[in-house]
Parts: structure tokens; C-alpha cells; sequence
């Protein structure tokens, strides 16, 4: 018993550590400087998690821009943070305002435009 236990538990942190060095080399892809437009940032880092089931829902929850800017920066979870190297304050401030104003119709995998609130 406590073999198969020993052996899911490996798996799993396989699984994440598999995860977080695919997402870091997709950060490291690309800079910060090539990511102009909060779109794009959602196409190219986001979208591969959070539209693809393995990271919680962003669109459609009404999700303050504090909340996001300080889960991108800190990380959360398996979610790695982002420095400001990875992406610079503006655009994420626009990737914040992006999500947060999100619904869950929203494509945000081809929507560079920003809604001011």
C-alpha cells in the first residue's frame, strides 16, 4: 500500500516538475521586450494553462487587477512567478484589466484590446 502511494506521489511531483520547466522555457522564449500587447502575453504564456484546463479559469470572474498582478509576480501554487524581466509593469497592468473585464466568452488567445476601468 504504501508503495503505490509512494509511487503516485512521484508521479505527481514528476507531472508538476515536467510543468514548471516547460513554463519556464516558454517564459525564457521570450523577453519582456517581445511582448508588446496583453494579448499576446495571454497567447504565448498564459493561454497554454489557463485555457487549456490545467490552470483554473481566468475569464469571466471579475478578477480585481491587484489580485492578478500580485499572482503573476509572486506565483501561486504551481503557477511560477514572473519578474520584470519576464514582462514589464505596463503590459501586465493591461493583462490584468484584460482578464479582469473578461467574459467567459471572451477570446483572449486573439484579443489584444484593453477596456480602461
Amino acid at each position: 500500500m504504501k508503495t503505490k502511494r509512494a509511487w503516485q506521489t512521484a508521479l505527481l511531483i514528476t507531472l508538476l516538475g515536467s510543468n514548471l520547466l516547460l513554463f519556464s522555457t516558454l517564459v525564457r522564449a521570450y523577453n519582456a521586450d517581445s511582448w508588446r500587447e496583453a494579448g499576446q502575453v495571454y497567447q504565448k504564456v498564459c493561454g497554454h494553462c489557463h485555457e487549456t484546463g490545467i490552470g483554473p479559469q481566468l475569464k469571466g470572474r471579475n478578477l480585481p487587477t491587484a489580485y492578478i498582478n500580485q499572482m503573476v509576480r509572486q506565483g501561486n501554487r504551481a503557477m511560477p512567478a514572473f519578474r520584470l524581466s519576464d514582462v514589464n509593469d505596463q503590459t501586465l497592468n493591461q493583462l490584468a484589466l484584460l482578464i479582469g473585464n473578461s467574459k467567459l466568452t471572451d477570446n483572449l488567445m486573439r484579443s489584444g484590446k484593453v477596456a480602461e476601468k
